[in-house]
């Protein structure tokens, strides 16, 4: 019983630990894209899909057997610049920059996310 009670306990401080962190890096990587692409504090973009700021191909994403990318397939999900002043293509090589092997699994995000949850960037 006193094992479960400290696992518990550990795991609950261990994820505001980790969620502090997450939220500080995603602020941290939104200011920076908005002061490099010169957008006012607090501009956020919510256009850019996934397959939009990656460029094609890319390793272990892009699967191009004959028919072309299943990633990149149709033109809403082609690589293109963000509307917004490229603020996601800026955030896309921040979270690259900042990835341990510069390789993010890039399956596990979701780009309309990227300004405003946390979690998405992680």
């Amino acid at each position: 019983m006193k094992c479960h009670f400290a696992q518990s306990l550990a795991k609950d401080v261990l994820t505001d630990v980790v969620e502090a962190e997450i939220e500080t890096f995603r602020i941290q990587i939104l200011q920076h894209a908005q002061v490099t692409t010169i957008q006012q504090q607090g501009t956020v973009c919510n256009k850019c899909m996934t397959p939009n700021v990656i460029k094609c191909p890319t390793k272990a994403v892009c699967k191009t057997k004959h028919k072309g990318c299943k990633f990149h397939n149709g033109v809403a999900l082609s690589n293109r610049r963000c509307p917004t002043n490229g603020m996601c293509d800026n955030l896309c090589k921040s979270i690259i920059d900042n990835d341990r092997f510069k390789r993010p699994s890039w399956k596990n995000t979701d780009a309309t996310q990227w300004c405003t949850i946390a979690w998405s960037i992680a």
